[in-house]
């Protein structure tokens, strides 16, 4: 019968050291996995955003589960500098909230370390489709923490609850995933690492 009141979302970590090498470089965190294949931002996306940071003289580490490491040889083939470490697979909970908490920024899907990433403070951009909008992301404005950001391209399908009838085969991002460009996903990051 109480009334509660919500709150944004944090969570205490006194955690380790990050898992990557220090050599003072700030570094950010791209996770472009997702158990949901339609909800992944195309990997061509990750590995142009990786460009770009790399280009502005940050680190970029990849971060997934065990089975998105069959992505390493394209994204060593893809990304030919000391500056990019792949952690894919290689990271505890406990490590990974490491990686997070100690990051200049994470880019991400709408999957589990999103939701990590924004209760750990840490400056968050997180690329959402439509399938169940407003559901879980993006959160509401009075639980939104300022650190955490969300972009997505509202389509007249949205509410799918990820029945999308308009992606080519199961392996393919949902449209409205892959809608938001480029543009939009650097100035954003731009902005959270200014």
């Amino acid at each position: 019968g109480r009334e509660i009141t919500p709150e944004p979302v944090r969570l205490s970590w006194d955690g380790g050291p990050p898992p990557v090498p220090a050599d003072g470089k700030p570094y950010v965190v791209l996770n472009f996995g997702s158990n949901e294949y339609g909800r992944r931002w195309p990997l061509e996306k990750y590995l142009d955003t990786a460009r770009w940071l790399l280009d502005r003289d940050y680190r970029v580490v990849f971060s997934g589960a065990k089975n998105d490491i069959v992505h390493s040889a394209e994204i060593r083939a893809a990304l030919d500098s000391g500056d990019v470490v792949d952690l894919i697979g290689k990271t505890s909970v406990p490590g990974l909230m490491d990686l997070l908490k100690h990051a200049a920024a994470v880019l991400t899907n709408d999957t589990g370390p999103a939701h990590l990433a924004i209760a750990l403070g840490v400056p968050t951009l997180v690329l959402v489709g439509g399938g169940h909008f407003g559901s879980f992301v993006p959160y509401a404005e009075e639980v939104c923490p300022p650190s955490a950001h969300f972009l997505h391209v509202e389509m007249e399908c949205y509410h799918c609850f990820w029945g999308c009838h308009l992606r080519e085969n199961e392996r393919a991002s949902f449209p409205c995933v892959a809608a938001i460009t480029q543009e939009s996903v650097q100035a954003v990051l731009g902005e959270l690492l200014a």
